[in-house]
């Protein structure tokens, strides 16, 4: 019977293989996931200051990946990345232009809205968009009046968009004798437009008032508070003024005030957006 050598030591007990080597040991999986060697990026920086850093659901648990490796992804723990590992070549760092270009509208107040009513309330003319719809209880209701940025919910489904877009257009039309579209900017004017510019501000207006959505009946841009019309209320949106710029920023529900950027691109998703 052939016998496996040992090596034995203080520090070292492991069998020989039959040429009478050690072993080498496997690497580690989770290098797999980093787009290059980590350490090899510029001094200071982490994953997860770069711009490809983002998370992955499965089940209970996140994983931490590189959106740069996407293709080689595994489905558990063999392709993760640590968010500390220093930064590699690969290292992108839009997200501190981000932050720069945030610092400006900190502490400000915002609103996020999902698309595509955010377009009309940046229209131009009479016609625009002027009442925000909420369901929001009295006590939730915030007393603030003045200057509001306006937020772009990173909320997507292409279907829904362009059947509201359609919906509200035909019930324009049945109204008055002209197209609507034509008051909307270039900017804000298709869904292809609104999806590449989720979850940024987009421009301030002035927030002169809230009503209670009863009062405002047969207003255009007023619906009927859906489940609960008790707390239904509008907000008045008016002097819309779209930034030159759109700036990345985290959005949050209700009325909030704009804080640093995180530091992450955000969370990437395994499943296809419609």
């Amino acid at each position: 019977m052939i016998k496996a050598l040992t090596i034995s030591g203080a520090d070292d007990d492991r069998q020989l293989d039959l040429f009478g080597k050690a072993p080498q040991s496997a690497p580690r999986s989770a290098a797999n996931g980093y787009a290059a060697r980590p350490g090899s990026g510029p001094v200071g920086r982490t994953c997860g200051d770069c711009v490809s850093y983002c998370t992955v659901q499965s089940g209970a648990r996140t994983h931490p990946k590189c959106g740069l490796v996407k293709a080689h992804w595994t489905r558990g723990a063999g392709s993760d990345i640590k968010r500390s590992a220093p930064a590699c070549a690969a290292y992108s760092g839009q997200v501190e232009a981000d932050r720069a270009r945030l610092a400006p509208y900190l502490g400000a107040y915002a609103l996020s809205i999902r698309a595509p009513w955010v377009s009309w309330i940046f229209g131009t003319g009479p016609d625009r968009k002027k009442w925000e719809n909420r369901v929001w209880r009295p006590s939730f209701r915030p007393s603030y009046r003045g200057p509001l940025l306006i937020h772009l919910s990173q909320w997507w489904d292409t279907e829904s968009v362009c059947d509201t877009i359609a919906e509200v257009g035909r019930e324009w039309r049945s109204r008055h004798d002209y197209q609507m579209y034509a008051a909307i900017p270039d900017t804000l004017s298709t869904p292809s437009h609104l999806r590449a510019l989720r979850g940024h501000l987009l421009g301030w207006v002035d927030l002169t008032d809230i009503r209670h959505g009863r009062d405002l009946a047969g207003e255009f841009w007023v619906d009927e508070g859906g489940a609960s019309p008790e707390h239904h209320c509008c907000l008045k949106l008016e002097n819309a003024q779209l930034l030159e710029d759109p700036v990345k920023c985290q959005g949050k529900l209700g009325l909030f005030r704009v804080q640093e950027w995180a530091g992450k691109a955000g969370a990437c998703s395994a499943a296809p957006e419609r």
